[in-house]
């Protein structure tokens, strides 16, 4: 500030320059507590308790008591919340360890309203830096939203002050000055035209002059003094008719890059409610709105990826819901629309090499129908579908005219702009997704980027329809195999039933003669007369049980069992009796291992009988002499388990699957060792199963085999 140097005499003109420094002085006090609604300083004791030095500012006001009665009642107990005082104690803590701490928190005034502070403290040491002697403060009352009119009113006050301040204060005004250099907003002081009477240091680096040239200028002549926003002439109109004004303004700054402004203004008045000045404070928000405008961005962008992903979660499951192929290209056609909006689009399927239309839309106003029913396009001939293909990226044509790659052809001559998708499933290529447009520039790479999940989901769907499609022609053809496997099985069930029946009277008559003969009711036989017909016998016998097997199958099959209750153990070891006979004539030993007081099961008592002949006479008959055969019966969890091992020649492993099914023999030639018809095992395993049970082998060529037969423990209802 400028001062006339020359020695005034003239008692009035001093009276009125000191009116003039304690106006200014006031201004500038009314600023600082527009940063802090009061300050504080405590001393540290030594124990590190705490002593209220002063306090200044509005302390009072804000709180209701006084500094006498907060140094009697003690501070802690009278002012601050009872749920922050945690809070408090952990910020003491970090103060008296030497950290300035920055903290907002509830107190309660004298009236027992709660109110919030934004407190700046600062720990201040002694000269030696050895323990914190002083804690500072500003405080600042943020709870000014419902006292906005009396907040207002204070700040008049203040800047009512600060104009009426004296020269006493000068010293004081220049200390209030420097702190306001020290804040980045814009602060202007204007009289009431609008000519500057105080800037702070950023509002004068702002206008690349030097404070003493500002002085007494109209800010509204400066481009950067209008960025703080007072001296624009609507913003002072409207400061004065309303006596305060905030908002925010758009400039430019010397870059000619945009910038925001928060912006505040206010009329200051003397004792006599006559208006003095206009203090102004703006503060740079342009990055604020930046980031502000990005997240908004971000937010759409995440919603809009939201709505897509639901969409294409969607698109999916139609996708997948279709089978048929001609369904599944519809279903994509319809839900690109949902995607993308178009008026013409196609699918082309590749093949050879070549492009073939398989479904469209669209293209009735194009007259093009008939043309995309037939349309095939060979790549060699089509440069950017040979580029979507193999790229597998999509391609945006945006004028079909302006690209020299567009092969033109009479028939799509209309086609302006066009967006190609290509339908790719893993890293093979099976067609293309196109869109076309009779205007230019219809479409961008955001839609095609968009499309590509539905092109994924479309690749998956075809793939699937057309693996569908196969399976179904596969299932037909299997449908049909096994209906004619159903009659030949019929046919030759009816061929083994009538033979069996035919052979049933013949065999009975031929029986009882050669009983007769065999008995020598017919006369008396020589020796070789009685060998011949010892043989008949037995090859009569075993025709009997070729005969009985067969019928026995065929039973298994059209008639129920006579269910009965059986014990296992009596009957496997009626069995044993009559084999050991036959187990001591071929060289082999018959062991048996039977568990005594076994559950018994249900079933059919002849057809288990059988099945366990037919075990033991198939491990007999492929045993050579010396060898073992061992019959153990066991209980296993809830079944009986009936094993039969044996020390013989073994079955080969590739032949285990088969051994089971009917008339199969491991040595089906004519020259075979072992005679048989293959029905035994197979007789076996369907009265094991048609008991619920199960039937496993094990076996091993050249040391033998084992046959575990598993039947259900019978549980009463």
């Amino acid at each position: 500030m400028t001062y006339n140097e020359n020695k005034i005499t003239d008692l009035d003109y001093l009276r009125a320059e000191n009116i003039a420094l304690h106006q200014e002085n006031t201004i500038l006090r009314t600023l600082n507590q527009l940063i802090s609604d009061f300050t504080y300083a405590f001393y540290v004791t030594p124990d590190g308790s705490l002593s209220l030095e002063w306090i200044e500012g509005n302390f009072t006001e804000i709180t209701g008591y006084t500094v006498a009665e907060v140094q009697k009642l003690g501070w802690w107990v009278s002012l601050i919340h009872p749920e922050e005082q945690d809070l408090i104690r952990r910020r003491i803590d970090r103060l008296l360890n030497n950290q300035t701490s920055v903290c907002e928190f509830r107190i309660q005034t004298r009236a027992g309203e709660v109110r919030w502070l934004r407190d700046h403290a600062r720990p201040v040491q002694d000269e030696l830096e050895t323990r914190v002697t002083h804690i500072i403060g500003a405080a600042q009352d943020i709870t000014a939203q419902h006292l906005a009119d009396e907040t207002l009113q204070r700040e008049r006050d203040f800047a009512r002050r600060l104009m009426e301040a004296t020269q006493a204060i000068e010293d004081e005004l220049h200390l209030q000055a420097m702190l306001m250099d020290q804040i980045e907003d814009y602060i202007i002081i204007t009289d009431l035209e609008g000519r500057i009477k105080y800037v702070n240091q950023a509002a004068a680096q702002a206008s690349h002059a030097d404070r003493e040239q500002l002085i007494g200028e109209l800010g509204c002549n400066l481009e950067t003094m209008l960025r703080a926003g007072i001296t624009r002439p609507e913003v002072l109109q409207e400061t004065l008719d309303n006596g305060t004004w905030r908002g925010t303004l758009a400039s430019y700054n010397e870059n000619q890059e945009q910038i925001f402004l928060e912006s505040r203004t206010w009329v200051v008045y003397d004792q006599h409610r006559a208006p003095q000045g206009i203090v102004g404070i703006s503060r740079d928000i342009t990055e604020q709105r930046r980031v502000e405008a990005e997240r908004e961005r971000l937010l759409i962008a995440e919603r809009e990826h939201r709505l897509l992903a639901e969409i294409l979660a969607e698109i999916t499951l139609a996708l997948t819901s279709q089978i048929s192929h001609e369904a599944v290209l519809d279903e994509i056609l319809s839900q690109t629309q949902r995607i993308v909006h178009f008026t013409t689009a196609h699918i082309m399927l590749l093949k050879n090499n070549t492009l073939r239309v398989g479904r469209w839309q669209g293209y009735t106003a194009y007259n093009a129908d008939a043309l995309l029913a037939n349309l095939e396009q060979p790549l060699e001939k089509f440069p950017i579908d040979t580029e979507v293909v193999r790229t597998r990226t999509p391609a945006v044509i945006y004028d079909t005219r302006q690209d020299s790659r567009w092969v033109v052809m009479e028939e799509t001559a209309w086609v302006r702009s066009c967006l190609m998708v290509p339908i790719c499933l893993r890293d093979r290529a099976l067609g293309l997704l196109r869109l076309d447009s009779d205007m230019p520039n219809q479409f961008t790479e955001v839609d095609a980027q968009r499309l590509k999940p539905l092109s994924n989901a479309a690749a998956i769907a075809i793939e699937n329809a057309r693996l569908y499609a196969q399976e179904q022609a596969r299932a037909a053809t299997l449908a049909r195999t096994l209906e004619q496997q159903r009659q030949f099985d019929r046919i030759q069930n009816e061929f083994i039933q009538n033979v069996s029946h035919e052979l049933r009277t013949p065999l009975a008559i031929a029986w009882g003669y050669v009983q007769l003969l065999a008995d020598g009711d017919l006369g008396e036989l020589q020796p070789e007369q009685q060998k011949t017909v010892a043989i008949i016998v037995r090859r009569l016998g075993e025709l009997t049980k070729l005969v009985e097997d067969i019928n026995t199958i065929l039973d298994l099959e059209t008639q129920e069992e006579t269910q009965q209750l059986v014990d296992m153990a009596v009957l496997v070891r009626s069995a044993l009796t009559t084999f050991r006979a036959t187990a001591r004539e071929a060289g082999l030993t018959l062991i048996d291992y039977l568990v005594p007081g076994l559950p018994r099961v249900m079933g059919d008592m002849i057809n288990l009988r059988r099945m366990v002949d037919n075990l033991l006479s198939n491990a007999c008959k492929f045993t050579p002499a010396g060898g073992q055969v061992r019959v153990s019966l066991t209980r296993e969890y809830q079944f009986i388990r009936l094993e039969i091992n044996d020390t013989g020649i073994g079955i080969p492993e590739e032949e285990l699957e088969r051994i089971f099914d009917r008339f199969y023999q491991v040595d089906g030639s004519p020259t075979r060792s072992y005679g048989g018809t293959g029905l035994g095992l197979a007789l076996a395993k369907e009265i094991v199963i048609a008991h619920g049970g199960m039937v496993d082998v094990q076996s091993t060529v050249g040391k033998g085999s084992a046959f575990i037969v598993r039947l259900p423990i019978y549980r009463q209802p």
